[in-house]
Parts: structure tokens; C-alpha cells; sequence
């Protein structure tokens, strides 16, 4: 098993751990980190939605989960959570973006 640590490291924000195990390779959490007042929100490292297996979703908090989105501007993948992450993860991103002025419909499955 290999772990890439592609944000949190000596931080709290932006976390986002890729894992590959015997070939099959998993992002475990996306987030952001917001800095101060007028300074831009940072994010983990890039990783390409098409050389993800599955996207898995600890929790809400949009530490863990406010990048998640931008991975479906150009690909798709399954992610994986429990179904309150699902919903508030949904509601903490939407009113991120519409903070931000960024549009984007969120849909999920069960």
C-alpha cells in the first residue's frame, strides 16, 4: 500500500490522502482550507478524476470534502460515504460555492 499525502500535512484544511493498494487507487477525502479574510482558499494537490477508482468521503466538514466537486468538471467517479455525509456535505458545498458565486448542480445515489 502506497499513501500520497496531497494536502493536511502539518496543517488543518485542504485534506486529501491518495491510496493505492495493489493497483486500485482511492482518494480518501478532497477539501479546502480558507485562509484570512482576502486571501484565497487553498486546496490539495491535483489529482485526475480518470485515474481514480473511487472517491471515499470521511466526513463533512469542508476540510474533508469542499474540493470533491472539481473533480466532476472533468471526469467521473464513484464516491463513497455515509448518507448524512451525502447531505450535509451537499449543503456545506452549495453554500461554499454560492458564497463564492460559483454555480454547480450536486446529485447523488444511494
Amino acid at each position: 500500500m502506497d499513501v500520497q499525502v496531497l494536502g493536511a500535512a502539518n496543517e488543518v484544511g485542504r485534506s486529501g490522502f491518495l491510496v493505492n493498494c495493489n493497483g486500485t487507487k482511492l482518494l480518501l477525502d478532497y477539501g479546502v482550507m480558507f485562509g484570512r479574510r482576502g486571501s484565497p482558499p487553498q486546496y490539495p494537490l491535483h489529482v485526475k478524476p480518470k485515474d481514480l477508482d473511487a472517491i471515499i468521503i470521511t466526513h463533512a466538514h469542508l476540510d474533508h470534502s469542499g474540493n470533491v466537486p472539481s473533480l466532476f468538471v472533468s471526469g467521473n467517479t464513484d464516491v463513497y460515504a455515509t448518507p448524512p455525509t451525502f447531505d450535509l456535505s451537499k449543503l456545506l458545498i452549495n453554500d461554499m460555492l454560492k458564497i463564492e458565486k460559483i454555480h454547480i448542480h450536486l446529485t447523488y445515489q444511494n
